[in-house]
């Protein structure tokens, strides 16, 4: 301490103190008649806000846009899973902690397809480039841990490719959606993916004005299913429309969706937001748009958003996200959970408070299950197995 005037007090001083990453920074005043050990409690970090990067269709005043949305989420860093409905549990991807990289190189996995084998995994992820500008690109690596090393399928920083989709049934047709034909819009494309690599060129689809996407397909025998939706024009709403994997003409149904699966040949599972509650929910109809049905009867349910239903390759089960469940200061939770395709046996599958989405069934190992989830800091997709095997 120096005091160039001996008039004047001694000079004070605010010092913070913390281990970035571990624990939360302290703020303390310092001066001169202080003792000079000083004892400090800190707090540890047991949470941060974690950006959840999609790309995404959506309404704007002039109509549909293609961009990217960041939404922020919860992140607990505890990676537990305490659910009983749950035997074994891992990682799949190991993408750092986002609060420790620079805030303008995050990184976020937006979707992702298990590959018929069920011995991969290839997901979309959103990153951005040295001038802030977002990309997409598909990736593929092992489903078994977070071991193992990853390969990029698409190439390039300037285009969106989100929404991988391959069916099991040998074909070996990777589908998904990307504005890579026309950087305005999305469209759905097409690839053979064979061994773990792109054997073919990538074909497109669709090449119509309006906005495709969000493709599903149960069947490369039959048809392709995805949303569509007109351009220019505020009060679009998305269609379910189905095309054969030849890309002959597309067939526009009725039927109004948010989101859409097809894993099942036989019955198109769907999202729409409930015209009274205001809130997401699931849907079914057969291949022809005919015969809606509600998946949720559960009134409790059906008062919050229901969505990203994944049916099991039977038909009998389906996997979905709610935000059912409160966290911490009765935030709403989003987890994974499970019915039957006649709305009976309802149980949920994870409890971090983390935000759980996009579940995805193995197509060849029984009760395994695999989804994303900001647990740890960052969006990385995990594996579970279910107790009961089922």
């Amino acid at each position: 301490y120096e005091r160039a005037d001996k008039t004047q007090p001694w000079p004070r001083s605010v010092v913070s103190v913390e281990i970035p990453g571990r624990y939360k920074p302290v703020k303390f005043e310092f001066f001169y008649e202080q003792e000079t050990n000083l004892p400090l409690i800190l707090e540890a970090v047991t949470e941060i806000t974690a950006k959840v990067l999609t790309p995404q269709v959506v309404m704007t005043p002039t109509g549909a846009a293609i961009k990217v949305v960041e939404v922020p989420a919860v992140a607990t860093l505890n990676v537990k899973e305490d659910s009983t409905s749950v035997s074994d549990y891992k990682a799949v991807t190991a993408y750092q902690r986002q609060d420790m990289r620079p805030a303008n190189r995050v990184e976020s996995i937006s979707s992702f397809t298990v590959t018929p084998d069920g011995q991969s995994i290839v997901y979309a992820l959103t990153d951005t480039d040295e001038n802030g500008n977002r990309y997409s690109n598909l990736y593929i690596k092992r489903a078994e841990d977070s071991s193992g090393g990853v390969s990029r399928l698409t190439q390039g920083n300037r285009n969106l490719d989100i929404q991988p989709h391959i069916a099991n049934d040998s074909s070996n047709i990777l589908v998904f959606a990307s504005n890579r034909g026309e950087r305005s819009k999305t469209d759905i494309f097409r690839v053979s993916l064979v061994e773990n690599r792109l054997a073919t060129g990538i074909a497109r689809l669709t090449s119509d004005n309006r906005f495709n996407y969000c493709p599903t397909y149960g069947d490369s025998n039959r048809q392709l299913f995805f949303l569509s939706i007109e351009p220019a024009f505020p009060k679009a709403e998305p269609q379910i429309c189905s095309i054969a994997l030849n890309g002959s003409l597309a067939t526009q149904l009725p039927n109004v969706a948010e989101q859409i699966d097809n894993t099942a040949p036989d019955k198109v599972f769907f999202v729409r937001v409930d015209q009274d509650t205001g809130k997401k929910q699931i849907y079914s109809i057969t291949a022809d748009g005919k015969m809606e049905t509600a998946l949720l009867n559960q009134e409790d349910f059906k008062k919050v958003n229901c969505y990203d239903p994944c049916v099991s390759a039977d038909g009998q089960r389906v996997l979905f996200t709610s935000d059912h469940a409160t966290g911490t200061g009765d935030r709403a939770n989003k987890d994974i959970y499970l019915v039957n395709a006649d709305g009976s046996g309802l149980q949920r599958l994870t409890y971090n408070e983390s935000d759980d989405f996009a579940p995805q069934w193995s197509p060849t190992e029984e009760g395994v299950v695999f989804f994303i989830s900001t647990r740890g800091g960052a969006t990385n997709i995990w594996r579970l197995k279910l107790a009961s095997g089922r």
